[in-house]
């Protein structure tokens, strides 16, 4: 009974002090396929250790109603209704142009979206750092 309480109190521990003053984790982009194009993608820098005590988190505002269009070899976004906006990304997404389509693309390689769709109710944070996308939290990386 013993052992079974201590084993995970000190994985517990190990976790904890592991993340303890650590730099954030490192966050890298998905491959680009062979077929396809990099593009540009406001993302942010990399992320400095937060100084002891101190939490990250994350705004709790909605993003608005986003249009995804291309710029030459960069991906935009205007407000629908309204003028341009310059949104900057969670380190590790991407942009790629793939089939004569922009495509905005998460670190898992997932496509978030594609030029000429509207992301709505998607995304969490403030224009100059989004720091949540599709309900999944993306902390500073490094």
């Amino acid at each position: 009974m013993v052992r079974a309480m201590v084993l995970p109190s000190l994985l517990a521990a190990l976790v904890l002090g592991a993340c303890a003053g650590s730099p954030w984790s490192p966050r890298t982009p998905a491959p680009l396929p062979s077929e396809a194009t990099a593009l540009t993608l406001a993302t942010s820098p990399p992320a400095e250790p937060l100084p002891a005590g101190v939490e990250w988190g994350c705004p709790d505002q909605l993003i608005g109603d986003v249009r995804v269009f291309r710029v030459g070899s960069a991906v935009a976004f205007e407000w629908v209704g309204a003028g341009q906006v310059d949104l900057v990304w969670p380190r590790g997404f991407s942009a790629r142009l793939r089939d004569g389509e922009g495509e905005i693309v998460a670190p898992d390689g997932s496509v978030i979206a594609r030029e000429g769709d509207v992301i709505s109710e998607r995304l969490v944070g403030v224009e100059s750092g989004i720091c949540q996308v599709d309900g999944v939290f993306y902390q500073p990386a490094s």
